[in-house]
């Protein structure tokens, strides 16, 4: 009897482990935004140039719907999920010693740049899948910070569709007037593809 019943147990067990490891994991915005940045997980690259530091991250588009979403709803304007799970997110980030990059610039040459980084980036930055035809990013959003952070920030936005079945990823930041070069970043699509699947909920 006594048998018996420890064999029911361990079955219980058993059902009950196989219940909860099917479950979605539960993951919170500090969660993912510390995975994300962590270097060893590759969805952040970076280059030093001299004191400047280019660096461009992969935004999961959970992350990014979190954050538009509660805007939209705010305002009452709708918005699709489909508007974010069809598109890869990038940030590109350029810093001079801890600050924003623009810091540096004398008054000509930051009208200047801002001016690039406000409506001309899309010329400077591809992505180029598997040695492929390099694709265009859809937008190129740049977000004026006034000095007030550690670096300028510009969100790249791609199609998920030019990138179908590829392996591998190739970001080209080419010279845009601030003298840092051309610049690749490569990203791996079984990286990148981590969160796919990840419930936008569970990030609220």
């Amino acid at each position: 009897m006594l048998k018996i019943s420890v064999n029911y147990a361990l079955l219980f067990f058993l059902i009950c482990l196989g219940i909860f490891s099917c479950r979605e994991k539960s993951i919170t915005k500090a969660d993912l935004v510390r995975y994300i940045n962590n270097p060893e997980n590759g969805f952040t690259k970076s280059v030093s140039l001299h004191s400047m530091q280019i660096g461009v991250t992969n935004q999961p588009w959970q992350l990014i719907a979190r954050n538009r979403l509660k805007k939209k709803t705010s305002t009452g304007n709708p918005v699709s999920l489909k508007d974010f799970s069809s598109k890869y997110f990038f940030i590109l980030s350029l810093s001079n010693q801890g600050r924003e990059a623009l810091r540096n610039l004398s008054f000509n040459s930051y009208s200047e740049i801002v001016q690039v980084m406000s409506f001309r980036m899309s010329k400077y930055i591809s992505a180029q899948p598997d040695n492929l035809k390099p694709v265009e990013p859809l937008e190129c959003l740049f977000q004026p910070t006034y000095g007030m952070a550690n670096s300028n920030n510009i969100l790249l936005v791609f199609d998920k569709k030019s990138f179908a079945e590829c392996k591998r990823l190739k970001i080209t930041i080419s010279e845009f007037g601030l003298n840092i070069g051309n610049q690749n970043f490569d990203f791996n699509f079984n990286d990148l593809d981590y969160y796919s699947t990840l419930n936008y909920a569970q990030l609220l």
